[in-house]
């Protein structure tokens, strides 16, 4: 611990880690007081976890070039484009990823607005058995996998060790992109990851309101034509919101099950605002967006949850686009990577130069003939 602490403040740097289990970054001799020393050491465990090992902690960034082989070049180039020709984007775009969702949530007892959206809107696809595919970054991971089509690293987490590489990524493809966050920029490397990912503008709502957080995305709409806007109401443990609720949850279900539930139903009244102003605002109305989960519900393994609710493990895709032009309902496994290359082909970008490792959703061919497994795609 002590040598931990020592090597943080010789880099200028500290990881600590909060009770909820996300990490964040603080700079003791840049960051001022009253707002980084003083909210972290109040509201975070002074527990340093290097960056998930030592030697990522140790590197700090400074990871070994790897040089792909023969093999894994030819196996990478199936997925570029050599020649790229980046036409007008048909549509702007705002990704609603959402903490913690799972597909059996959704219900008109549990979400009765994100259900209503669901049930009366043409233009929508629906997956509801998404396979989260996150490994150690966790949150993190399932912002990078939605926005470029790639997958996390198999040790570690990619936004620690990789946080100065730059990726391919649909926020390139607009002149201004912009993220909202439900918590601190600094919790999993966000403010490095944003450059990284291409957006020039992060936006904070600490408090996690999701009617803050929703209001802000209608404002930043009128400025910004890609939003990428992350909540954190549903949270692990998800008590904080949960007493907001007033829907009925039997006490015979866990106590974390029922609490997630409870969650679930106030960040739906958050996203209410958003559906409220796609029927009216002509700019929302022609934009593409996109409601899913980062991963799912990271339930104790010695809970059962099996035959409540309908539990499953499934995060859900819900996709709103001008472009599709009748209500589709997808019920074959799919996975996280399939929804970048499912979002280029709605906004006209198939020929950006990176296409992604899934395939697009709305192909039923490609869905059943793809051209790497996901273990294939891990190893990539």
């Amino acid at each position: 611990m002590i040598v931990a602490i020592l090597m943080g403040l010789a880099n200028g740097v500290l990881l600590v880690r909060k009770n909820n289990g996300d990490y964040i970054f603080i700079n003791p001799f840049k960051d001022r007081l009253t707002d980084d020393i003083f909210y972290y050491v109040q509201d975070y465990t002074i527990i340093h976890h290097f960056f998930l090992t030592t030697k990522e902690y140790c590197s700090l960034q400074k990871e070994d070039k790897y040089y792909l082989t023969e093999t894994e070049q030819n196996k990478v180039n199936k997925f570029l484009h050599k020649e790229t020709q980046i036409q007008a984007k048909k549509h702007p775009i705002i990704i609603c990823l959402i903490e913690s969702l799972n597909s059996f949530v959704i219900t008109k007892d549990f979400m009765p607005n994100l259900q209503c959206f669901i049930d009366t809107s043409k233009h929508i696809l629906i997956g509801n058995n998404i396979t989260s595919q996150v490994k150690g970054g966790i949150s993190a991971d399932g912002q990078m996998i939605v926005q470029t089509g790639i997958l996390p690293v198999n040790e570690g987490a990619t936004c620690f060790r990789f946080g100065l590489n730059k990726y391919p990524s649909l926020s390139h493809l607009y002149s201004s992109s912009a993220i909202i966050l439900g918590h601190s920029k600094r919790v999993w490397n966000q403010v490095r990851m944003s450059l990284a990912y291409g957006q020039d503008t992060i936006i904070e709502v600490i408090s996690g309101n999701d009617k803050e957080l929703f209001n802000k995305t209608l404002i930043q709409s009128e400025i910004s034509n890609y939003i990428m806007v992350i909540t954190a109401s549903t949270h692990i443990p998800y008590t904080k919101y949960a007493d907001s609720s007033a829907i009925y949850i039997s006490d015979n279900i866990p106590s974390l099950l029922k609490n997630y539930i409870k969650s679930a139903n106030v960040l739906d009244k958050g996203m209410q605002i958003l559906f409220n102003e796609i029927s009216s605002n002509e700019k929302l109305k022609n934009s593409t967006i996109v409601i899913t989960g980062d991963h799912n519900l990271p339930a104790p393994s010695d809970e059962n949850y099996n035959n409540v609710y309908n539990y499953s493990r499934s995060i859900p895709l819900i996709i709103y686009s001008p472009e599709i032009k009748q209500k589709t309902i997808i019920t074959d496994t799919c996975y996280q990577m399939d929804i970048y290359p499912t979002i280029l082909h709605l906004i006209g970008c198939e020929d950006y130069y990176w296409k992604g490792f899934g395939v697009n959703l709305l192909d039923s061919a490609a869905r059943h003939n793809r051209p790497i497994t996901p273990e294939e795609a891990y190893d990539l």
